[in-house]
């Protein structure tokens, strides 16, 4: 299970480079390091993603009630 979630988002970072490559304009290099860095550092990406979202969630949530 610690290998499958890194390949897991590494792959999925990568198929969505790679289906909005026009719009982004990066080069290969660049693509290679990104993924390199997210395998390394997958966790904390996981945990900063996570981290975004809860926060989004709170601010919809409080804006809701308020």
């Amino acid at each position: 299970m610690n290998k499958i979630i890194p390949l897991l988002l590494v792959l999925f970072v990568g198929e969505f480079f790679v289906r909005h490559v026009g719009t982004i304009h990066s080069n290969t290099f660049l693509f290679l390091i990104l993924l390199a860095f997210i395998f390394i550092f997958w966790r904390l990406v996981l945990s900063v993603v996570c981290l975004v979202v809860k926060y989004t969630i709170g601010l919809f949530f409080f804006n809701i009630f308020k």
